[in-house]
């Protein structure tokens, strides 16, 4: 297996297991706080990060923007607009007008607001990546894009777009823009390590990563006490509720870390690497899956009392995330089949 291929692998891995994390972050009433502040450390900035990773594969500086922009709108916003017609309780003006603002905060459905804020990200990374000559300009970039990300954010707090928020997650974007430059630099330096196979270096790898959740862990309960405010209790990329900016990234990039290094260790999973390489379908369908289980559950039995001890709690949210994804897996076979416009593809 040559490292093209070999990167592609755990990348896919690594987007299945995100999609893992997001569902189980969508499962409010099954769920602990805990482990949902925990997850929300990175689970979102994972997807922007692999992203990164992807485009370092690519020479910007001969691409040129038309058909970069072309090849973006086909991959996400045409399915951004088409899944939110769908999701859409009515066709109206006001509706209408929520679904090209594009932002969390006035159109709030089935997550949807990842594809708009992750085409603004791509479209400012392609001219970071274009534009700068070194990594180091590129990092440069990276942190400019954290401090911008942080002042529209501030600036939003005092004016009206605190209840509407940027167009297409502008200010998310350049979060998102920041990470996915901070992946592209990454590329070479994780390829190098997916290439150690001997035992040792498998050891390594995974004692690494446990400690690297540990210290996303502690992060996740520093970082608490700052997002409190947020009706989830737990940081939230789509409403840019980070709690302590600083330590937002630097959760998210210490859980991204610690995701891939456990990727790089599986050798083949073909239902994760299905699920990444149809991640976005999973993301704006998982939505419907649990609000139609949690319904079912409401008819057979109290989810309250199941959710009272630890073990319950855990077998419950385990049964609900098999049972989602296997709605979301025969749903997206089902949509490229037929409907591969709503998948981003042509």
């Amino acid at each position: 297996m040559n490292s093209q291929s070999s990167r592609i692998h755990w990348i896919d891995i690594a987007k299945g297991i995100g999609i893992l994390f997001v569902c189980l972050g969508h499962m409010e009433e099954l769920t602990s706080p805990v482990w949902k502040q925990f997850g929300a450390s990175f689970h979102m900035p994972l997807f922007f990060i692999l992203s990164g990773i992807l485009y370092a594969n690519k020479d910007y500086r001969e691409y040129h923007f038309v058909d970069f922009l072309k090849k973006e709108i086909t991959k996400l916003i045409i399915p951004y607009i088409l899944w939110s017609f769908i999701y859409c309780n009515e066709i109206n003006a006001n509706n209408v007008l929520r679904i090209f603002w594009g932002n969390n905060k006035l159109f709030g459905y089935a997550g949807l607001w990842f594809l708009p804020v992750m085409f603004v990200s791509a479209i400012i990374t392609f001219f970071v990546i274009k534009k700068c000559k070194s990594k180091g300009r590129i990092l440069i970039a990276a942190v400019c894009c954290f401090a911008l990300s942080w002042a529209l954010n501030l600036l939003a707090s005092v004016t009206i777009l605190a209840r509407t928020g940027y167009p297409f997650g502008g200010d998310i974007a350049f979060t998102g823009a920041g990470l996915m430059c901070l992946g592209y630099l990454a590329k070479g330096i994780l390829e190098k390590i997916a290439s150690f196979k001997s035992s040792k270096a498998k050891w390594i790898r995974t004692i690494s990563a446990f400690l690297l959740f540990i210290v996303v862990f502690v992060i996740s309960r520093l970082n608490y006490p700052n997002v409190v405010d947020s009706p989830l209790g737990r940081v939230v990329m789509a409403a840019a509720d980070y709690g302590n900016y600083i330590l937002f990234v630097m959760g998210a990039l210490i859980g991204t870390l610690g995701i891939i290094l456990l990727c790089q260790l599986i050798n083949q999973n073909r239902i994760l690497e299905y699920i990444g390489k149809n991640g976005m379908l999973y993301m704006v369908t998982n939505h419907v899956a649990i609000q139609g289980i949690m319904w079912i559950y409401g008819r057979l039995f109290t989810v309250e009392t199941i959710t009272a001890t630890i073990i319950g709690r855990v077998s419950i949210s385990l049964l609900t995330l098999l049972l989602v994804i296997v709605f979301c897996t025969v749903l997206s076979y089902i949509i490229n089949r037929w409907f591969p416009i709503l998948s981003g593809r042509k």
